[in-house]
């Protein structure tokens, strides 16, 4: 087995473990998570079009780029981890308190 092999069936075992753990079937787990890089990358991108659109309009330089960045890696990594919640605790998050506690 060469050592990509090894990386891949890793990788297979990571996101199955994730999906049994989430109770979802492997390949929504596999889709949440290429998901999560474009959203990513579409944030940045949109932080960046919008500080270099600003900076043309208001003629300030890289300073609005340069905040459209750190507000597009904010909204990026903040997005990322609500999405990320219930692939790691199920469907509900854990401040979630549906499920909790007395039935009535």
């Amino acid at each position: 087995m060469s050592g990509e092999d090894s990386h891949y069936s890793a990788m297979v075992t990571r996101v199955t473990w994730l999906a049994g753990v989430s109770g979802m079937v492997w390949w929504a787990v596999a889709l949440r998570l290429t998901g999560l890089g474009w959203y990513v990358a579409l944030c940045i991108v949109a932080g960046i079009a919008a500080g270099v659109g600003l900076d043309k309009v208001a003629g300030t330089g890289p300073w609005l780029l340069v905040v459209g960045v750190v507000v597009g890696s904010v909204a990026a990594f903040w997005g990322v981890y609500k999405m990320i919640l219930p692939v790691l605790y199920g469907r509900n998050s854990p401040g979630d308190r549906k499920g909790k506690g007395s039935d009535k």
